[in-house]
């Protein structure tokens, strides 16, 4: 195998690696060929792929490439596929949290992935179920990110005056905005969500109010 070609898809065999998850559909997503350079062959058997095959090889068939572990990215427009191995217990911790979640395995492999990355970015944050759904909080406070930023706000930027009203280290505040800049878009929603059902009960209120 020529070493400078650079694979889109490669395999490895571990011999102690005998679950396997993808994270996706890779069967509904993957190009007709996954071949160096990551380009498609045009009329390709779509079950097949070059993973671990050197260049100029025939083909390796898709479903033998289960028996090892790979790393195979496939960019869609949607997500970028990576199929890997987990020990069997762990995949059947995954199942069974699966099952009480009511989530795919998939869907919750993925979050947790993604919340553990987020984690290790952002030690102070942690991720908790409530009625409005899962959202970052601050560790030990009870408070949601987005009420810390939205107590910020009210206090124009001031850190020190946030910890003050509620109670809390300097740090944590800091921390919290920390998370804000990283993903704002979240927190955004997090608070309009909330403008949105104390509007709503405002309403409610009124109404309540003029009918008795």
């Amino acid at each position: 195998m020529d070493s400078s070609s650079r694979r889109v898809c490669t395999a490895q065999a571990y011999a102690a690696a005998p679950v396997e998850i993808r994270v996706g559909n890779l069967h509904a997503d993957m190009p007709p060929r996954c071949i160096p350079g990551g380009n498609a062959s045009a009329g390709a058997d779509p079950n097949q792929s070059d993973a671990i095959a050197s260049p100029g090889d025939r083909a390796t068939p898709y479903n033998a490439v289960q028996r090892r572990a790979t790393l195979c990215d496939v960019a869609t427009e949607r997500r970028v596929h990576r199929s890997f191995r987990l020990r069997p217990d762990t995949s059947a911790r995954l199942e069974r949290r699966a099952a009480e979640t009511g989530e795919t395995y998939t869907t919750l492999a993925e979050r947790f992935i993604d919340e553990g990355l987020r984690r290790i970015d952002h030690p102070a944050v942690d991720f908790v179920d409530g009625p409005a759904g899962r959202r970052a909080s601050l560790v030990g406070t009870g408070l949601g990110v987005w009420e810390v930023i939205e107590v910020l706000r009210a206090h124009e930027g001031d850190a020190g005056a946030t910890a003050g009203f509620l109670e809390i280290p300097l740090g944590l505040v800091e921390a919290a905005e920390a998370y804000r800049a990283s993903h704002p878009a979240e927190i955004e929603r997090w608070i309009e969500r909330n403008r949105a059902v104390a509007a709503r009960a405002l309403g409610d209120a009124g109404t309540a109010g003029q009918a008795g």
